[in-house]
């Protein structure tokens, strides 16, 4: 498994929450937030991390091609999540 210790917002009782809410349960829990939500963009600029955010920059895809997309970055993905230097991460098709 390539994150093991991952979540989705439905399976964490998040499902339709308000993105401050997503925000503050992944600051709280250690998670970092990967999402194609630019909302997420302002708090991370505002304060900084944690958490840290992945931001899918792929248009309008389905789950199997962002799949796809977290797969091939997963290197990339795993050393921005133990980087000290980067609050925010674009993963591009």
């Amino acid at each position: 498994m390539a994150f093991p210790e991952s979540g989705h917002e439905r399976l964490l009782g998040l499902m339709n929450a308000p993105d401050p809410l997503i925000w503050d349960y992944a600051k709280q829990n250690g998670f970092s937030l990967a999402s194609n939500d630019w909302d997420f963009l302002d708090p991370s600029t505002r304060l900084g991390s944690p958490p840290k955010v992945i931001l899918q920059s792929m248009g309008n895809c389905g789950t199997s091609e962002v799949a796809t997309a977290l797969l091939a970055g997963v290197e990339a993905v795993a050393d921005f999540v133990n980087s000290s230097d980067c609050d925010r991460l674009v993963l591009r098709r």
